[in-house]
C-alpha cells in the first residue's frame, strides 16, 4: 500500500499526514534494520568460519581470507 492509498482509506480519521508519513517511515526503519542484521549475521557467520579455519591453518591462508573479506 503507498502513501496515497493509505491516506484515502484514513479519511474522516484522526490520522493526520505527518502520521502517515511517520508509518511510513517507520516502515522503511524497521526493513533498514532488518537488512543490517541479516549482514551482521553474515558478518558473525564468516568470522566463525574463519577462526575456526584458523584453528587449524598453518599456511596463511586464512589471513588472505580474511584481508578479502574485510575489503567487501
Amino acid at each position: 500500500m503507498n502513501k496515497d492509498e493509505l491516506e484515502s482509506k484514513c479519511e474522516g480519521s484522526s490520522l493526520t499526514s505527518e502520521d502517515i508519513q511517520q508509518i511510513f517511515q517507520n516502515q522503511e526503519d524497521a526493513t533498514k534494520y532488518r537488512q543490517l542484521k541479516e549482514k551482521m549475521k553474515q558478518v558473525e557467520d564468516e568470522s566463525y568460519l574463519l577462526d575456526r579455519l584458523d584453528a587449524c591453518d598453518t599456511s596463511g591462508a586464512v589471513e588472505v581470507l580474511r584481508e578479502f573479506l574485510s575489503d567487501k
